[in-house]
């Protein structure tokens, strides 16, 4: 929603985890990103694809033009059909 993207590409973009100095990041997750965090002490580990460590999403919303999108997570097998 934040950055306009469709919903499946919102629910599929790649994630980080981020706990006790540890910042967990999926493949395709921005590497700028990844090392200002190895910058500011963090340790990394950069998972090869998505994973269900990251959680799970589900998603439906109305675009700006008023037309229902949904995604469901495929780290879950997660499905979704506007009807």
């Amino acid at each position: 929603v934040d950055f306009g993207m469709p919903a499946g590409e919102a629910v599929a973009a790649a994630r980080l985890h981020l706990e006790r100095g540890l910042a967990n990041a999926e493949d395709g997750f921005p590497r700028e990103a990844v090392a200002a965090l190895e910058q500011l002490g963090c340790e990394t580990l950069l998972w090869p694809q998505g994973n269900l460590f990251f959680g799970g999403v589900h998603l439906a919303l109305r675009g700006p033009e008023g037309a229902l999108d949904a995604a469901g997570d495929p780290r879950r097998g997660g499905v979704a059909e506007v009807v």
